[in-house]
């Protein structure tokens, strides 16, 4: 009767067999992001005292989407700025902004897709208001 007994490699064995076997490394995806207003993704003239709907949806393939926001400047090329922000010049301009839904900011984990709205109602005539959807995932990638 032969006694067969088990090979124990050595650590550097292991871990030339654990390199060959590994799965390939995909690039980062940076997020892609929709933004509409009133349900059409393209600009629209807001009337002083109308209200229109933004919605903003973030997804980011990876599946690490990490910050989501929406920017606007001010009315009248001023400073940009997002529902995150509440300090120094850049505060935010909270007139005209209500019925915030869904997470803004820091996400509280990360995930594929995010999803908020807001409604905006023009609060004075002849400004030029910009809106926009951002999103970064966790390696920082916009």
């Amino acid at each position: 009767m032969k006694l067969i007994l088990p090979i124990k490699l050595p650590v550097i064995g292991l871990l030339l067999l654990n390199s060959i076997f590994s799965l390939p490394v995909l690039a980062n995806t940076s997020p892609s992001v929709v933004t509409t207003i009133n349900g059409v993704s393209s600009a629209a003239t807001i009337n002083f005292g109308q209200s229109v709907t933004l919605t903003s949806t973030a997804t980011d393939p990876d599946g690490n989407l990490y910050l989501a926001d929406i920017w606007w400047d001010q009315g009248n090329g001023s400073m940009w700025t997002n529902t995150s922000m509440a300090w120094g010049s850049y505060a935010a301009n909270a007139v005209g902004w209500s019925n915030f839904v869904g997470n803004h900011g820091n996400l509280p984990a990360q995930v594929g897709t995010n999803s908020m709205s807001a409604t905006f109602t023009a609060q004075s005539g002849g400004k030029a208001y910009v809106f926009l959807g951002t999103g970064s995932d966790a390696a920082g990638a916009w």
